[in-house]
């Protein structure tokens, strides 16, 4: 609901700040990732096993989003920051 309240411009500027370093293929890879991060609660181990990717993989998919936006998702804070990014680009 609260997401559905902000308007379309602030929005896309938001993506834009925070995911506009991305490519679209990056974008579909990393969203699915952080699902699956608040999916399965952040295990590495769950996660990697559902991509059907070594651990070590993911972790340097995570490592590199996080050098290409500043953002952490493990951090509680960026996490937030980012799925919501995500969330809003759906949308759009």
């Amino acid at each position: 609901i609260l997401l559905t309240q902000i308007p379309l411009n602030s929005a896309c500027e938001y993506v834009e700040k925070i995911l506009g370093s991305l490519d679209q293929a990056e974008c579909t890879e990393y969203a699915n990732i952080v699902h699956l991060y608040e999916e399965h609660n952040g295990s590495i181990k769950k996660i990697s096993e559902e991509l059907f990717i070594h651990k070590n993989t993911l972790q340097y998919k995570i490592n590199k989003l996080c050098e290409i936006t500043g953002y952490d998702m493990r951090k509680l804070h960026d996490f937030a920051v980012l799925r919501t990014a995500f969330q809003f680009k759906k949308m759009i």
